[in-house]
């Protein structure tokens, strides 16, 4: 083939590969463009789910809230046996929504891979007794034992995700409880030592936290209806039972299970059940947990189930004066909830005030002060966030806690980033709100209480008691001190008047020398206790008597009882 012909062929081939070529790579930056644009909007849909959630979390929960306080506001009323049968019907509904909300909530979380832990040191005793306190009723209601056993290697504190730890157990614990009739649910706990260390654990990322960590194995054993073995792989899945018609005799959207896999999954572990059908079920699952130290958790307990029924039966507490004199200011913009709120608080003896919005609740802060605010985060005008950011701009470091219906990750750091001191999601659990307003509300009030009596005292100190010093002659017998200068306070004043009387006797045969001795006792007796001025005054006094000088005498016994009028007072503050 001449040269120019195969030039040509050549020419022709490189054109045709060039064009595929391009074409590939104009197809390769298609789909990549194309990929891009899915990822955005795969990224948008989450965004807008998330959103979704949290909006709808709050449309759900603020209505909750009100229905679930204003029934624990009437059951803690004087009611007929039937009305109280009929309203404890209606909370536990209530309360079995507000689970089926957050199962809802938590699966979406995990969906999205918003789902995290939060890494604690936690006591393991008090964990299992936590994810059993729920049940109890319901496990007395069906006379059923309850065997709990924690192996003595395990330790007493550990350090995980309590909350979800105690999720999972719950779950697994209400299947139990639901599917069991008679016999025993056995809850256990011993460290698994046999699995492989490169097994994946949830401590990988936390390694700088602890020292040790382990590996920890629970199960939770009924003797209920049991699960047929081609069942068991698939009630681990989303509104799934283990057959059909289990949900018109057992309660429940399926999902308590499907979420406990996820999260023992995203704690590095696994989740597995051993069951026979008539017998009863084992529910297995493992997680890494870190040592905090030696000291062992308890053994084996166990709880009759044929015991005394236990309601969880609200007592009010009594009105201490400490309690009447902390003011509380609650902002929340939707009515009911404010009712309950406010009722709640003043039912247990607070002086509790309320704004609508945190508008309102900026301008409060311009003409008076309270001691805590539960501030609602979602308001018009001004939300809590901005309320809390213009009250902590104005100079105020009272506590704040929001009030929120949002349950979506983020929103506690949001809050506290605004300058909040702590987080109570909606519905409320009023025995968590009560915990936390003491905590936070009655220490405030304490520690502005001392400052003030502090304050009283450096004001007081070294004008008429100086404490300090005459301390040290009583070896800092506090209570021998204040005994002593409670009863110089009490029988002063008669013996100045007696005193008072004893110079008028003795002023017409010019003889003082009674009076002088008597004021000098008195003077003794004042030194005795530190009280310096009185002292002063007394010895100012002896000498007036000496020269025979009634009037100077009336004006510094006049001196002397307002003298010991402002001795009474510090007297007092030697109480504190």
């Amino acid at each position: 083939m001449p040269n120019s012909d195969r030039q040509k062929l050549e020419q022709i081939y490189l054109s045709r590969r060039t064009a595929e070529l391009e074409a590939a790579n104009r197809q390769l930056k298609s789909a990549i463009a194309r990929s891009n644009r899915l990822a955005r909007e795969a990224d948008v849909a989450n965004k807008a789910k998330s959103e979704f959630l949290a909006n709808m979390s709050h449309e759900i929960r603020t209505p909750m809230n009100g229905v679930i306080g204003m029934l624990d506001l009437s059951l803690d009323t004087e009611l007929t046996g039937p009305q109280r049968e009929y309203l404890e019907m209606a909370r536990f509904a209530a309360g079995n929504l507000l689970d089926l909300l957050n199962d809802i909530l938590d699966l979406s979380r995990i969906e999205a891979g918003k789902m995290e832990l939060d890494i604690v040191e936690f006591d393991m005793d008090s964990l299992m007794k936590s994810a059993l306190a729920p049940l109890i009723y319901q496990i007395e209601e069906k006379g059923l034992d309850i065997i709990q056993k924690i192996s003595t290697d395990v330790p007493k504190r550990l350090i995980g995700d309590p909350g979800r730890l105690r999720q999972v157990l719950l779950n697994l614990l209400r299947n139990s409880v639901k599917f069991t009739e008679k016999g025993y649910i056995r809850v256990s706990l011993t460290p698994e030592n046999e699995i492989p260390r490169s097994f994946p654990g949830i401590f990988r990322e936390h390694r700088e936290k602890i020292k040790t960590s382990q590996y920890f194995l629970f199960s939770v054993e009924d003797t209920g209806v049991g699960i047929p073995a081609d069942r068991t792989d698939m009630i681990f899945d989303a509104f799934s039972q283990a057959d059909s018609s289990a949900r018109r005799s057992f309660d429940g959207a399926g999902l308590g299970l499907n979420i406990s896999k996820k999260l023992v999954e995203i704690m590095g572990g696994n989740i597995w059940v051993e069951s026979t059908p008539g017998r009863g079920s084992t529910f297995y699952f493992m997680a890494e947990l870190g040592i905090v130290d030696s000291q062992k958790a308890t053994g084996k307990t166990i709880l009759a189930g044929h015991s005394q029924k236990v309601k969880n039966v609200y007592v009010r507490n009594k009105k201490s004066e400490t309690k009447k004199k902390i003011k509380i200011l609650v902002a929340e913009d939707d009515p009911l909830n404010m009712r309950v709120c406010v009722e709640l608080l003043e039912l247990t003896g607070y002086s509790v005030f309320s704004v609508t919005n945190g508008k309102e609740a900026v301008e409060f802060f311009k003409k008076r002060s309270v001691d805590i605010v539960l501030m609602d985060v979602g308001m018009p005008e001004m939300d809590g966030i901005a309320a809390t950011l213009k009250i902590r701009s104005m100079g105020h470091t009272l506590p704040i806690v929001a009030l929120t219906a949002h349950a979506i990750k983020g929103d506690r750091e949001r809050c506290i980033a605004a300058g909040m001191d702590d987080y109570l999601s909606k519905p409320i659990d009023r025995q968590n709100m009560l915990k936390m307003v003491k905590k936070l509300a009655v220490s405030n009030f304490k520690k502005k209480e001392n400052a003030s009596r502090a304050s009283q005292k450096e004001k007081l100190s070294g004008k008429i008691l100086n404490y300090k010093k005459v301390l040290n002659d009583y070896e800092n017998d506090t209570d021998q001190f204040k005994k002593q200068v409670s009863i110089f306070v009490k029988t002063m004043p008669e013996q100045i008047e007696q005193l008072r009387n004893l110079i008028i006797q003795t002023d017409s045969n010019r003889n003082f020398k009674a009076a002088e001795q008597a004021s000098e006792e008195l003077r003794q007796k004042a030194m005795i206790i530190g009280a310096e001025k009185i002292s002063d005054e007394l010895f100012r006094l002896k000498l007036a008597i000496r020269k025979i000088d009634v009037k100077k005498c009336d004006q510094l016994i006049e001196k002397l009882e307002k003298a010991l009028e402002q001795l009474g007072s510090e007297a007092l503050l030697l109480d504190d």
